[in-house]
This record gives structure tokens, C-alpha cells and sequence, in this order.
């Protein structure tokens, strides 16, 4: 398979770029070969079903240099001072450094698909916190016609369960439910249990060869032993069993080939 063959137009404008109340979800009615679109999506809960949410929370991880130079940073290194990042390398002049706030300097180590580079002093979750946007996805930042994040993005990409930090990029598709509505749905007898997928690299990095030579990348993931019960107790029972978005679906599936260690 080419990448050509996944190539379609879509309008700009049916980008989501921020919240929308109420989201619209496409419904496939497998047994009625039926798709049709709506507003309530919790109409179709049964009392025994299962939902399964990820309860990762998004890293604050992008940060600019005083001369508006963004670097991703992914993970730090065994070596002190050293970060894999994502950056447009093409664009930091050899034998330059970053500069950033605080007094915090970056130096270009290794070039190529990711980079790394070194930093000092060394970077903390604090500095992070103080300095960092969220690292939304590319298309809305592109939709938008702008650079950095807004303040309301700190609340707005970022679920309303999470609570394991880990995650380069958020579980979009639980960006659309508030915790009251979740609470909602174990009143009226569905159970709702949590597990942790945080979003990898992948997320971020465009296929450049055919599908078949694309190598994966990998993410950290834990099921645990109380989810998958239930979800299996779910399956025996006739009730259906809910994935909130692509990360826990393929946590899931993973988890039923056995491929998950």
C-alpha cells in the first residue's frame, strides 16, 4: 500500500480546533448497515455495559527559545543534560546555541529523525510547568494559523480523568466528555473503569516509506487486572464493551492477540 492511496481533501474548516458542546458522533449500526450522525451518544449505553477510559495525562513539553525556535522534548536521556527531542533541525545553525527562559541554553547534539541535544542546567517538571505548552496536535495549530498554544488549551487538552503523567499528546476523542457526564453514566448502571496508554512519538512522526516498511513506534501501556475482568465479564455476559478513542481500543485488541507483555 502507497501513502497515495490514504490521500483525500477534507474542508479546513470541519476541523475541530477547541471544544464544541454538544459533539456530534457518527453512529454505524453494523446490523442495520445503517450510519447516521447525532448528538447523544450516552442514548446508547445499557445498564452492564463497560466503558473503558485512559487516564493518561499530557506532558507540558514544548517549549520556544527567545527567538521563537519550538523544540519538543520527548525524553531525557541516561547522560545528564541530554534530551531527545523534535525540532526542525534544518533550521539551528551549526555551532549555535537556544536560549531559553531562566537562563536555560540548548546545544544541537545529533541530527536526523529525532534529535538530541544537550541542556544546561538541567531541566525539571517544574520548569516545565512554568514554561511549556502542551503539545497540540500539528493540524490545529495549522487550522488556526498560529504557533503556540492559548491558556485555555492548558484545561481543554487535557481529559478530565487524567491524572498519570506520561503522554506526549492527549486521548482526543475523551476530550469530548466532562467527568459529570461520566458520573452520569455509572449512575444509570454502566461501569466505567480506567487504564493508562501514553501517547508516543508516533503521534507526531509523518510515514515517509510504503505501510509496509514503516517502522512503529512503541508506547507504554497498563491494563489493569480489575479493567480487564471486567471487560471480559462484559463480553461473557452479551454487554458491550466501550473504548473511549483509538488508544484504548488498540490497548484492548493488543491485550486480546497477547501481544502485550
Amino acid at each position: 500500500m502507497q501513502l497515495s492511496d490514504l490521500q483525500f481533501e477534507y474542508p479546513a474548516e470541519l476541523v475541530a480546533t477547541e471544544k464544541k458542546t454538544p459533539s456530534r458522533v457518527l453512529v454505524a449500526d453494523l446490523s442495520l448497515k445503517k450510519i447516521a450522525e447525532s448528538h447523544d451518544l450516552f442514548s446508547y449505553f445499557n445498564e452492564g455495559d463497560v466503558l473503558v477510559i485512559n487516564n493518561t495525562k499530557v506532558l507540558p513539553r514544548r517549549l520556544f527559545s527567545e527567538s521563537n525556535f519550538e523544540i519538543l522534548f520527548l525524553k531525557e536521556l541516561p547522560e545528564p543534560g541530554l534530551w531527545q527531542v523534535l525540532c526542525p533541525s534544518s533550521q539551528w545553525p551549526r555551532d549555535t546555541l537556544m536560549k531559553f527562559a531562566e537562563g536555560v541554553i540548548a546545544e544541537l547534539v545529533d541530527r536526523g529523525r529525532t534529535q538530541v541535544v544537550r541542556v544546561t542546567p538541567q531541566l525539571t517538571a517544574d520548569y516545565f510547568s512554568r514554561h511549556a505548552d502542551l503539545p497540540l496536535p500539528p493540524y490545529i495549530l495549522k487550522t488556526r494559523k498560529e504557533k503556540r498554544a492559548r491558556a485555555q488549551d492548558t484545561n481543554d487538552y487535557q481529559t478530565s480523568w487524567a491524572k498519570i503523567p506520561g503522554s506526549l499528546a492527549a486521548p482526543t476523542a475523551s476530550l469530548h466528555f466532562s467527568r459529570g457526564q461520566i458520573e452520569e453514566l455509572r449512575s444509570n448502571g454502566v461501569h466505567v473503569v480506567e487504564m493508562t496508554l501514553h501517547v508516543g512519538l508516533g503521534t507526531f512522526l509523518p510515514i515517509t516509506t510504503t505501510l509496509e516498511q514503516h517502522k512503529m513506534h512503541s508506547e507504554d501501556v497498563l491494563i489493569p487486572k480489575d479493567t480487564w475482568t471486567a471487560v471480559c465479564g462484559a463480553k461473557s455476559k452479551g454487554k458491550k464493551v466501550w473504548a473511549l478513542g483509538t488508544t484504548v481500543t488498540r490497548a484492548l485488541e493488543s491485550a486480546a492477540l497477547g501481544i502485550l507483555p
